[in-house]
């Protein structure tokens, strides 16, 4: 590993539940739908409790991990976005875990670099 942190849970909010990651890699990968994703299609993507959903998201939502916006049509529905930090955060993970990815595949052709 490289000489500084790659500890995803050094870097994301994650403490002892693994459901805010959940929740975190669910709005990244939706934030690149053209469908925008709701709060309430958050939590039926989720297989945990809503509760629990509930408590994790707040939280993420008080720390400035994600963003709210009202709907186009109807203020009542929330659009779940990723902040800015969030953003960023993906960003730095997937460059400093792909040179590892690459060095621990050398028999692997479709992540061999092209040079």
């Amino acid at each position: 590993f490289p000489s500084h942190d790659t500890s995803v849970s050094e870097k994301l909010p994650i403490g002892n539940s693994l459901l805010s990651l959940d929740i975190l890699i669910v709005v990244m990968m939706e934030s690149s739908d053209s469908e925008a994703l709701t709060v309430k299609r958050l939590f039926a993507t989720l297989p945990y409790s809503s509760t629990g959903v509930r408590y994790h998201f707040e939280r993420l939502l008080n720390d400035g991990w994600l963003e709210l916006d009202d709907g186009i049509n109807d203020k009542r529905i929330k659009i779940v976005k990723p902040s800015p930090k969030l953003i960023d955060t993906f960003q730095r993970l997937s460059g400093e875990l792909q040179p590892i990815t690459l060095k621990n595949c050398d028999d692997c052709p479709l992540l061999t670099p092209i040079t």
